[in-house]
Parts: structure tokens; C-alpha cells; sequence
């Protein structure tokens, strides 16, 4: 629904940017970065669209995860830290857009922003890794499956936040490059 149709918008914006990168609207020398900044965007839509399309094939996990947790009260983190994460996913991708936006604008708060996309891939690490620790943990309450999938949408959330870091260092490198 909402994300199909976010994406499909990143998508024809990126088509839009990489014609005006071909007409010639910006300098040939950042050509090359604005290109990679631009894929790196995309990508994080795309690790963003297919994390909720995962959420939807499988909603069975989130049962069987319900029925262990009146089993074990601990496996209620390992919802709750999903959630976190995907809110960390979701932050990170909201820096890299303001990041983005201020680049024409203020290329101190772009550079500051791209910091603080940094920061929050950091601690989006953090979660990632409590989160299969806790998983780890309490697998014998799981089925084998449910373990491997859970443990898949700790990774798709970590790489959106990965995806929106590698947009930052595009960025934080243009943004040197500009200011030489």
C-alpha cells in the first residue's frame, strides 16, 4: 500500500535526477557522486519496501512469538526490539533525507546531519546485535523457521540504516569536496 507507492515515488524522483544529471544541471565533476547518492537512496526505499512486504508474507512469526511469550515474559523483547529497530531504520532514513534536502541549502547542516545519520546507524547497530543475542537466547522457543526469519528482518532493518550511513558518506565526501 503506503511503501509501494513511497517507493514508487523514490523511484521516478531517481529517474527525474538521473536525467537532469545527463542534461548537464549539475557540474561534471559531482556528477558521479550525485549518481551514487542518488542510487544510495534508492536503495534504502528498496530495503525499506521489501522489509514491510516480508512483515506481510509471514504474519505467523508474530503469533507464534505471541504464544512464547506466555511462555517466557523475555520473548516480549524480542517483539518490542523489533519494533525499536524498525523505528531506528525509519530515523535513519528520515536523517538521510534532510541531509539530502540541505545539501543546496547548508552544507554545514547537511555535513551535521550526515553525522547524525552516522550516530544513528551506530546505535542501530547496537540494537541489532542485543536484539539476536536475545533472540539467540530464547530460541528453543521458537521453531527453527520463526528463528530464521525473525533473525532476517533484524538483519533487512540493519541494512536500511546501513543503506541510509553509505548515503552519508557520499554526502560528508561531497560536502569536503565543495568546501576545498
Amino acid at each position: 500500500g503506503r511503501v509501494d507507492k513511497l517507493e514508487s515515488e523514490a523511484d521516478e524522483h531517481g529517474l527525474t535526477f538521473e536525467a537532469a544529471l545527463g542534461d548537464g544541471a549539475f557540474l561534471p565533476s559531482f556528477r558521479g557522486d550525485l549518481s551514487r547518492l542518488a542510487e544510495s537512496i534508492d536503495d534504502t526505499a528498496d530495503m525499506a519496501e521489501e522489509s514491510i512486504r516480508e512483515i506481510h508474507r509471514r504474519p505467523k512469526v508474530f503469533e507464534e512469538l505471541a504464544k512464547a511469550e506466555e511462555k517466557h515474559e523475555e520473548i516480549k523483547g524480542i517483539r518490542k526490539g523489533l519494533v525499536e529497530l524498525a523505528g531506528k531504520a525509519v530515523e535513519s532514513a528520515k536523517a538521510q533525507d534532510e541531509a539530502v534536502s540541505l545539501l543546496g541549502v547548508d552544507m554545514d547542516k547537511a555535513a551535521a546531519k550526515a553525522e547524525e545519520i552516522h550516530r544513528k546507524e551506530r546505535a542501530s547497530d547496537e540494537k541489532e546485535d542485543e536484539l539476536a543475542i536475545k533472540l539467540y537466547k530464547h530460541e528453543d522457543l521458537l521453531s527453527p523457521i520463526s528463528v530464521m526469519q525473525i533473525r532476517g528482518l533484524i538483519k533487512r532493518f540493519g541494512d536500511i540504516s546501513n543503506s541510509a550511513e553509505a548515503s552519508g558518506d557520499i554526502l560528508s565526501a561531497m560536502v569536503s569536496a565543495l568546501k576545498a
